[in-house]
Order: C-alpha cells, then structure tokens, then sequence
C-alpha cells in the first residue's frame, strides 16, 4: 500500500469499509464469535483484530493481577529481573502505580491509606474508557460516601457493585508548560507465543488545558488531572487546530534539548521494557488464536523524575481525528496495521508465520521477537549494558556501571 497521505478520499473511505468490515470487530463481537455457546469458527481467510481474552490486558484490574502474578512467579525462579532494593522495592518491575481492586481489596487499602495519610488517590471504573467515571479522593470519608452514593451497603457485597479500582495518584507528573500530559503509543501484537509485538512510531502525547496543581481543592478539577481527548475538548481552553497534542518525535526532541539525548534515550528504552514486560505478563495466559491480531493504545505517563509509569491498556484505541493531523497519523496507523496483518494486500490467510519483510513495516518498528530473541540467548543469558539502565531504577544510580539486565531486544 502506499503511505495514506498520499491516498485519495476515495482511496480512504475504501481502507476505512476493509478495516471494519473484514477485519474489525468490537469487543461484544469478539467475545460472542469466541463463544462456546455460538458454535461459530473463523474460516482460514479470516483474521480479526482483537484476542479473544485480550481482556486479561485490557482491564485496569486484570492488568495488574497479571503483572502482579508475573512479578511473583519470576521471584519465586530466583529471576535477576524480580530483584528488589532496600525497601522492597522493585529494581526492574515497579511500574505501575500501587493500586488496589475495590470493593475486595478495601481493607488492604485502608491499611495502604493510613501509611501515607496526606496522599491523593484515582479511582477507575474497570471496564469504562474515555475518562468516565474517574475521580480522585484523598479521605476515607470520600471513598464511604461513593459507596452509599452507589447504593452499595457494604464493601464486602460484590455482586451489586461495579468493580473499581484505586491506584496512588502520581501527584508528580513531568510538567511541559506548566500541564499535565500522558503518552499514547499504539503497540501492535501479531502472536503472544511466541510473542511478537511492533512499536508505532508515530505516538502523541495528550496535554491538560489547565495548568497542573497538586492543591486538593482542585481534585475535582478533570481539566487539571485527565488528559483524555474525551474530557479535554469540553474544557474553555481547548484548542481545536492543534487538539492539545504533541508528537512523540517532538517531546523527544524537548527531552533532548533539555536533558540531554542520552537521559531521553533512557527514558524511551525504560518505556519500551515497561510494554514488553506487560505483555510478557500476560502471554500465558492469553488465547493465542491464529486468526487474531490487536493493536493496543499504551496509555504511560512521566514522572518529574523521568521515570515513566503504566496507566492502562485500550483494546480499542480511538481511530476517530480531532485534527488534521491525527487524521493522517490513523489513517497511516490504520495502513500500516493491516500491512502487517495482511501482507501485500493479499487475501488473509492464519497459517502464515506472522513474519513480515521489514518493508512492509511502514511507521512500525519490531519491539520484541521472542523466536529472534531465544536464538540470541537474549532470554536465557543476561545481558550487561553498563550505565544504562532499563527497568526502573529502584533508588540505583543510573551510571553506577552496575551490570543491567534487556531481555526485551
């Protein structure tokens, strides 16, 4: 396919009907065509874009029960990678924000909470997108009154309650004019065993129209704290030519200029461990099915430390532009996808080995091949990369010399 800024309008309407018509399914879709109950198969021609149990990534919850299972079966090997500081913290393994399911895990939060008592707290709907439902807390009281409010009697009934979960709040976001801002990087997965995963290298990130604070009388304030498009276009200060958003390519170039290329280079390939050990962590248990393919929306967020965190995974990342110039990019990450999945145009066959030529990749880049990595020994020994360090760094100094460990190129 040529690349989609090039393409005719009609051209585009014509990719956009091959997408969701032969490829693209909602997740409802997925989940009934997966059914036992339907009785239905998918054809050798017929590939379709989510997983069938991509959920176990997807869901704020399941996410981190699965990074959580991950992290405690690499330490209970003895694995180099579940190594822990002083504290007992993780070296390579911390990040993602602490956070608890509520209602079930309600008393370990509490217990959490009163640790830290003048802490700020976010609290997610499970299975909602878009910024719906989120709101911050930082008493007890607030978390009770959600709960009456919801018409739940106690924390302990489930079956009546929708499942929330309650991260600590990074209070301390990297700040680009004073705003807040997130990444959003699409990640495409052609097969999880052995797991093969594409970084797009034409991610955004999503800014605040509203100056940050960490002042509590401004936890209510979504315009400060959100950075969902879906939230932000509401806000007075919205700008619509430009939507509040930045390329990759452009907070790199920032980064580099202010910190310097090797910091920035760090924190990318920090990024790049942080994807490929969520997806790791969630491999075994994923239905690896021949006819599937996902490309997931990371959603990771900076701290002022340049460390960088894991928010959330989106099975169905936005394809709808709110500027000129995210129409481009979708169009392209739309081309780009189906290349991959589809090479050469041809009609989708299951049986392929899910290999593509490099020319084909378009704006993708190869992220982790566990087949090429296995054949490297890159899995089985580790490597040493002195000064650079990979995963968090846990309280180590970044140019200690120390061995570090990449397993993931």
């Amino acid at each position: 396919m040529t690349p989609a800024s090039t393409w005719t309008h009609s051209e585009l309407l014509s990719c956009t009907s091959l997408l969701c018509f032969s490829f693209r399914m909602s997740v409802q879709t997925i989940r009934n065509v997966f059914s036992v109950e339907t009785g239905y198969r998918l054809s050798d021609d017929q590939i379709v874009n989510h997983f069938p149990n991509h959920y176990e990534l997807t869901r704020k919850d399941l996410m981190v029960k699965n990074i959580k299972r991950y992290r405690k079966e690499l330490e209970k090997e003895g694995s180099p990678l579940a190594e822990k500081d002083e504290s007992g913290k993780y070296l390579y393994l911390d990040f993602v924000p602490v956070t608890y399911m509520l209602p079930a895990d309600y008393n370990l939060f509490v217990e959490e909470f009163r640790k830290s008592p003048s802490s700020t707290w976010i609290m997610k709907p499970c299975g909602k997108a878009q910024g719906k439902g989120i709101f911050l807390i930082n008493k007890l009281s607030q978390i009770k009154k959600w709960s009456r409010d919801s018409k739940t009697s106690s924390f302990l009934t489930q079956s009546t309650k929708e499942a929330y979960v309650i991260s600590l709040y990074i209070n301390n976001p990297l700040l680009i004019g004073g705003r807040k801002f997130d990444l959003r990087l699409y990640v495409l997965v052609s097969t999880y065993r052995p797991l093969r995963c594409y970084m797009y290298k034409l991610g955004f990130c999503r800014f605040c129209t509203v100056k940050y604070t960490p002042s509590t009388s401004e936890l209510d304030n979504m315009f400060v704290h959100l950075t969902n498009v879906a939230i932000q276009k509401h806000g007075e200060d919205y700008n619509h030519i430009h939507g509040g958003k930045w390329t990759v390519h452009n907070l790199r170039l920032y980064l580099e200029s202010t910190r310097g290329k090797e910091v920035a280079s760090r924190l990318f390939d920090e990024i790049h461990w942080i994807i490929v050990q969520s997806l790791k962590a969630v491999a075994p248990v994923m239905n690896n099915d021949k006819h599937c393919f996902e490309c997931y929306g990371y959603d990771i967020i900076i701290d002022d430390k340049l460390k960088p965190w894991l928010i959330e995974v989106n099975a169905s990342p936005s394809l709808t532009s709110s500027t000129a110039n995210d129409r481009i990019l979708k169009y392209n990450l739309i081309n780009d996808t189906l290349n991959i999945a589809v090479p050469n145009g041809e009609i989708p066959d299951c049986k392929w080995n899910k290999s593509p030529p490099k020319e084909v990749l378009g704006n993708y880049e190869v992220l982790y091949d566990e087949e090429l990595a296995q054949g490297d020994g890159a899995d089985r020994e580790l490597r040493s990369r002195p000064g650079q360090s990979l995963g968090p760094r846990g309280g180590r100094s970044r140019d200690s010399g120390r061995t570090v460990l990449t397993t993931w190129k």
